[in-house]
């Protein structure tokens, strides 16, 4: 959290869209430090921290983290509101031309069918502006396993874990060199091709 904020105080031309984690920088204060510098944490749940079911305490979202209507549907994602810092989501049976919905006199009067808000500041871990394991969640997330594999080249394949250096730019110039050759490798890859 330290390095994020430095590189922003220090880097403020240079502009993050998304900060993915893995499951170990699974706290609050993560994401509100990431909300605060204008960032959009993308950042995987401990499961081993929490219950199985992540919503169980809001008694009536799914498993999915979808509101579940009066007759017990999971209701469709609709978007985002920026103006109300809220999720959307909209009875299932108002997107179909026949509405079955047992409850659907009931339930509203309106054809555009009954909506459901879910605030951020209820949780921000679940409900942030990209929610937890949403489509879109998945998209931006599969693109952390890159990082993770160039740092398995720096730390394994050059062994840069082993190598004992003293002062930052002797660790810098060690970084960049590894840096090169693992550029060169894909190139070399490439061209055999």
């Amino acid at each position: 959290m330290t390095a994020l904020a430095q590189l922003c105080a220090i880097n403020n031309l240079i502009s993050f869209d998304h900060y993915c984690l893995d499951c170990a920088s699974d706290n609050v204060a993560t994401h509100k430090l990431c909300y605060s510098l204008g960032i959009l944490p993308v950042i995987d749940i401990n499961k081993r921290r929490s219950n199985k079911n992540l919503y169980l305490p809001y008694k009536d979202i799914s498993k999915n983290g979808r509101p579940i209507c009066a007759a017990g549907f999971e209701c469709i994602r609709d978007g985002f509101e920026k103006a109300r810092n809220q999720h959307k989501f909209r009875c299932p049976f108002a997107f179909e031309k026949e509405n079955s919905c047992p409850l659907k006199d009931k339930c509203t009067k309106s054809k555009y069918g009954r909506v459901f808000q879910i605030k951020v500041e209820n949780d921000l871990r679940l409900f942030g502006v990209i929610q937890y394991n949403s489509q879109k969640w998945k998209i931006i997330y599969k693109d952390r396993t890159s990082c993770e594999r160039m740092n398995n080249r720096i730390l394994n394949d050059y062994k840069f874990k082993d190598c004992y250096m003293h002062g930052e730019s002797r660790t810098f110039f060690m970084l960049v060199m590894i840096g090169i050759n693992i550029h060169f490798d894909a190139y070399l890859k490439v061209t055999s091709l």
